[in-house]
């Protein structure tokens, strides 16, 4: 065990401050680059998880016009369909699929 300092000693009393206000400055110092560190940290994860929501939105929006185009075209397909059907129908004598003009 070290022997307890002697207060009686204003040197030494001198340096255990001095050395106790170092320390603290040292800890604050940390704490504050630890505070900056997550502060950085939580604003890059907040512009992450921004970007990655616009890119879902992007995703979904695109998923959407590309089955209202699917649709679409699904659509003219089966209209084109039907009307040949219909000229086939009209052409072989059925005259009630014919177009009226």
């Amino acid at each position: 065990d070290a022997p307890a300092a002697d207060v009686s000693d204003p040197a030494r009393v001198a340096e255990a401050r001095r050395l106790t206000a170092e320390a603290l400055a040292a800890d604050a110092a940390a704490k504050a680059r630890n505070a900056a560190e997550a502060a950085r940290f939580n604003a890059a994860r907040s512009t992450y998880e921004q970007a990655a929501a616009e890119q879902r939105a992007a995703q979904a929006k695109y998923d959407a016009d590309l089955a209202a185009q699917q649709a679409a075209v699904a659509k003219y397909e089966a209209d084109k369909a039907a009307w040949e059907a219909r000229v086939k129908a009209c052409q072989s004598g059925h005259y009630s699929q014919c177009e009226q003009r």
